[in-house]
């Protein structure tokens, strides 16, 4: 199918086309920003009860956003995560949620959380602290990712 414009409509149309272009550029940018700040975001290390990430150490259990990190981050239940532990989480949209289960992997994720964030589109990994950590360093930026840590048994 050809589409033909009329002469005298070419400049107006080639402007509407040249304002969406910009637009979708803008929101692309916009989206890179709000997720590209992960990419610089790295675990430096991680070992039993504590994790350091870019030199600042954390000792308590902690969820990484894309523009920030919550180190107060305490859960209705100690070796649980429920849907109301997640609220920021989900709020942040991302596509998958890291979920570090701790150094033995002790915390559970209860089928009613993952079913809960599969409606939403997102996807749940948990793995074993340590491997979470690998996991985020080797995705963060290639995805749009929420990295809860439990960082003790």
């Amino acid at each position: 199918m050809q589409c033909r414009i009329a002469p005298q409509r070419q400049e107006s149309f080639c402007r509407i086309l040249l304002s969406v272009r910009l637009t979708a550029s803008q929101i692309v940018s916009q989206e890179r920003l709000r997720w590209g700040s992960e990419a610089m975001r790295k675990i430096g290390s991680y070992r039993f009860g504590q994790v350091e990430i870019e030199g600042q150490t954390y000792r308590s259990d902690l969820i990484i956003y894309p523009d920030r990190i919550d180190s107060n981050w305490w859960r209705k239940e100690g070796h649980s995560l429920h849907i109301e532990d997640l609220s920021a989480a989900v709020e942040a949209g991302p596509e998958l949620l890291l979920v570090g289960t701790g150094r033995w992997g002790m915390m559970r994720i209860p089928q009613e959380t993952k079913d809960f964030l599969a409606s939403l589109g997102i996807l749940i990994v948990a793995e074993d602290t340590e491997k979470a950590c690998e996991t985020f360093n080797r995705i963060a930026g290639e995805k749009k990712v929420v990295f809860a840590l439990h960082l003790t048994c």
